[in-house]
């Protein structure tokens, strides 16, 4: 009886994961180089994965459920070279645009990759979307999650709490891989009294900044889906296990050993 409570338990905090995992998606249209017209049943795929798609009559294609994160895609047709393109980044929520021109067997051309940008402006986004992603995190000299989603524009830290164009700290919402983790009772990084409304809510989880892929901050404009915030949402993606093991170390020193009495 107990063992089918302890799995029922482990069951009921599960799903909402899996039902809120974040993903993305990828379309475009494939063309010929040359006469622009469209090629039908192309296949392109993900490299590292089993994600793929064909184009259609129109030369059109989609990718579903895409999990966020930097990949490269594979472009190939008979009869045509085949292309490698890596630096795609797939955001969660939105649509990676991405038209891919081939070259015909018929013109000699030696091995070709194209590495692509992210787009300045996310076409597919309906409200003011800043996105974060794992090299940003990285390279940002600032410690803990807080500091870097609050170096968004429209976002403010004072006292230790949250504020998201210029409205209550309570009115931002917190989520973990689409799954809601805002702290409604309470705070978990501050002890900050906010007058007449108590202690400011913030994030529930905690999460380590090297596991992240991306971190969203979207400030008004969101769809419905988003309950319980009306100023913003700070979205937080993991990042996806691969074909090789990474591992990352840190050092930190609080000079132990070199004050200067010591050198007297």
């Amino acid at each position: 009886m107990i063992k089918r409570f302890v799995t029922g338990l482990l069951l009921l905090f599960a799903v909402p994961v899996m039902t809120f995992a974040q993903y993305g998606k990828l379309s475009g249209k494939i063309t010929d180089r040359d006469s622009k017209e469209p090629l039908v049943g192309a296949t392109i795929s993900l490299q590292g994965t089993s994600m793929g798609a064909s184009s259609d009559i129109n030369g059109q294609y989609v990718i579903l459920n895409v999990p966020a994160g930097t990949y490269t895609l594979t472009a190939s047709y008979v009869g045509y070279h085949p292309l490698n393109i890596s630096g795609v980044t797939v955001i969660p929520g939105l649509t990676r645009a991405l038209d891919i021109q081939l070259t015909s067997t018929a013109v000699q051309v030696t091995g070709v990759e194209i590495v692509a940008e992210r787009p300045l402006i996310e076409k597919t986004a309906t409200n003011a979307i800043r996105v974060q992603s794992a090299t940003d995190i990285e390279n940002l000299p600032v410690r803990g999650l807080q500091s870097y989603f609050t170096l968004q524009p429209g976002v403010v830290l004072q006292n230790g709490v949250v504020y998201m164009r210029g409205s209550r700290s309570d009115e931002v919402g917190y989520q973990v891989e689409g799954a809601d983790t805002k702290n409604i009772i309470s705070t978990t990084n501050t002890t900050a009294n906010v007058g007449s409304y108590g202690t400011a809510p913030s994030n529930l989880v905690t999460t380590i900044p090297e596991a992240l892929q991306d971190v969203t901050v979207e400030a008004g404009g969101f769809g419905a889906e988003y309950g319980g915030s009306n100023s913003g949402i700070v979205q937080q993606t993991f990042k996806t296990g691969g074909s090789k093991v990474n591992f990352s170390l840190q050092g930190e020193t609080d000079n132990f050993g070199n004050y200067r009495a010591s050198r007297l």
